[in-house]
């Protein structure tokens, strides 16, 4: 019953580093993920500052388009982050509900083990019984038997 107290634990241990390790691959993932957004990004708006730069227009219309664009580009990094960010925490939960399930599935299979050696026990204890009881009238039919003889 111990080898399965111990046994449960390690596997309970190996579940958590299991958990640990995706949940820090999930976050560096999430964070290689922003930087990569971040990165397109300033390309992205580098890109239309330069072709608002080309335009032939006034100095203050360039610069209200400038801001404008800004403004736009900034605006979907932060939906785009703001989805990566909904994206990780839907992940980690999603792991961490499947650990738990499967210690809870552990944890069944641990109490189911335990009823079926709580039984197998009791069976192996009346067994004896029957054992011993049998064996004294077996050795008492014996005695018997040899007074009748004698």
């Amino acid at each position: 019953m111990y080898q399965i107290k111990s046994s449960i634990v390690r596997e309970r241990e190996r579940m958590k580093a299991e958990l640990d390790s995706k949940r820090k691959q999930y976050l560096d993932d999430h964070k290689a993920a922003q930087d990569r957004a971040k990165e397109r990004h300033r390309q992205q708006l580098a890109a239309v500052q330069a072709k608002i730069q080309a335009e032939k227009m006034s100095d203050a219309a360039k610069r209200d388009k400038l801001l404008a664009a800004e403004k736009s580009s900034e605006q979907k990094l932060n939906s785009e982050l703001k989805h990566l960010e909904t994206d990780k925490a839907k992940s980690l939960k999603i792991e961490e509900m499947d650990a738990k399930q499967r210690e809870d599935n552990m944890k069944a299979k641990y109490n189911d083990i335990s009823r079926t050696m709580n039984k197998i026990l009791r069976e192996k204890t009346q067994l004896e019984a029957k054992l011993r009881a049998n064996a004294a009238t077996a050795e008492a039919r014996a005695a018997e038997t040899e007074r009748e003889i004698e």
